[in-house]
């Protein structure tokens, strides 16, 4: 991110200007979807809520009415859409790395646009001048909205949400092996003999698969009572910082067990399809802008592929370590801005009941005393995961930089850069 500029709605660095206020991406593309979904809030205090920096999710009231303050208007987004109308095909960055344009024919009714969530420029109007139909943003928007949603309801509550119905006080590993277990019966299709090549997709479906990983791994967190007990913009921060691990360890341990000899180019999603990035020209025939995006992120999808699922292969580990490596990302608080001392203190707590159930682990149920060369083994897989979610995170940048895809397709609300 560009150094030197400060949101004026959240007081956290900005790349620039937005909607023709000095804005980061997560304030514009939160005025953005409020404004053009027509979405209403209501202030639960005096309308005057600070919403800086570790507060800006406190009230969406006061966060919107401030952005409408500071001069962002509903119309700046009326006025992209026609302007998107008006233009005339332009060379670009787009079209010097894409495929030829297409035909001049355009789709003017929505119900007439192809089972695409890309189509061509010619399609139709689009956002900021991107290549995707104002409809499909439209959708977009819509979904991340409820998905927001339906996470902070959950996370607005300090009480553990978990279907588990336990009548004994469980340590946090034996809490997170059963919340992880629960988590693995969502998807009866991830395994061996079910597991299956999957048919071609847009980048719609790609957004939904992820909207369904952040909806579970929430219902993940929120399952621990020192998780719970956290104030509200704590959770985001940490969950932020979380998810893509959880995610990434959970389905690539997952193809390791379903697949005998497993490919390290294969990607397994939760309805039991995978997709091998050997052959992406198969799956990525239904949508232009999808296969462009998979060319471009395609080497660092392989690195990260060859590096993690190499690794899990060769370490094997047990349920309890994976979980042991999760919860261990979840409350590493090195390195991380935002927390309070509060947070920072229980996360301290936090790790040292992990390490102390890890040693009773090995040295008791595991009868392996000297332990200390297993346990960097399995270390190893945190720090592979930690480099892989850096370079996931530069891979964003570079498709907002060279505009593959509009923010709306980045789930702004649920990374932290």
């Amino acid at each position: 991110m560009e150094k030197g500029y400060t949101c004026q709605i959240c007081s956290l660095a900005a790349p620039g200007s937005h909607f023709s206020v000095i804005s980061c991406r997560a304030c514009a593309a939160f005025f953005r979807r409020t404004a053009f979904l027509k979405i209403s809030y209501v202030c639960q205090g005096t309308q005057q809520c600070d919403v800086t920096k570790k507060k800006r999710f406190s009230c969406r009231s006061c966060r919107y009415q401030k952005c409408w303050d500071l001069g962002m208007r509903p119309s700046m987004i009326k006025q992209l859409v026609e302007d998107e109308q008006e233009q005339k095909p332009t060379t670009n960055l787009r079209s010097e790395i894409s495929t030829p344009p297409s035909s001049s024919s355009q789709h003017t009714d929505p119900e007439q646009i192809p089972e695409s969530d890309d189509a061509e420029p010619a399609t139709g109007p689009s956002i900021d001048g991107g290549l995707v139909p104002a409809s499909v943003i439209k959708d977009m928007l819509e979904q991340q909205q409820q998905v927001k949603d339906k996470v902070e309801g959950m996370f607005a509550t300090m009480n553990p949400i978990s279907k588990l119905a336990v009548p004994i006080r469980l340590s946090i590993m034996q809490r997170g092996l059963l919340l992880f277990n629960e988590h693995l019966q969502k998807w009866p299709l991830c395994t061996p003999e079910k597991v299956r090549p999957g048919e071609p997709f847009t980048i719609a479906e790609i957004i939904g698969n992820h909207r369904q990983e952040l909806e579970n791994v929430s219902v993940f967190c929120m399952g621990f009572e020192d998780f719970a007990r956290l104030e509200q913009d704590q959770k985001w921060v940490l969950f932020k910082r979380f998810w893509n691990h959880f995610t990434a360890l959970e389905r690539h341990r997952t193809a390791v067990h379903c697949f005998k000899d497993p490919p390290v180019t294969r990607m397994l999603l939760y309805n039991g399809t995978y997709y091998d990035f050997e052959d992406q020209r198969h799956w990525t025939r239904r949508s232009s802008n999808l296969k462009k995006i998979i060319d471009f992120a395609s080497p660092m999808i392989k690195k990260e592929l060859n590096q993690v699922v190499g690794l899990l292969r060769r370490t094997a580990p047990t349920d309890f370590e994976l979980v042991f490596c999760m919860l261990h990302i979840l409350w590493n608080t090195a390195n991380v801005s935002k927390l309070t001392e509060t947070t920072i203190k229980m996360a301290e707590d936090v790790r040292k009941r992990l390490s102390t159930e890890i040693h009773e682990y090995y040295t008791t149920e595991m009868h392996h005393p000297n332990y200390a060369g297993r346990l960097m083994k399995v270390m190893k897989l945190v720090a592979a995961f930690n480099e892989a979610e850096h370079q996931r995170g530069e891979c964003r940048t570079a498709l907002r930089t060279f505009e593959f895809l509009p923010s709306e397709y980045m789930n702004t609300d649920f990374v932290d850069e």
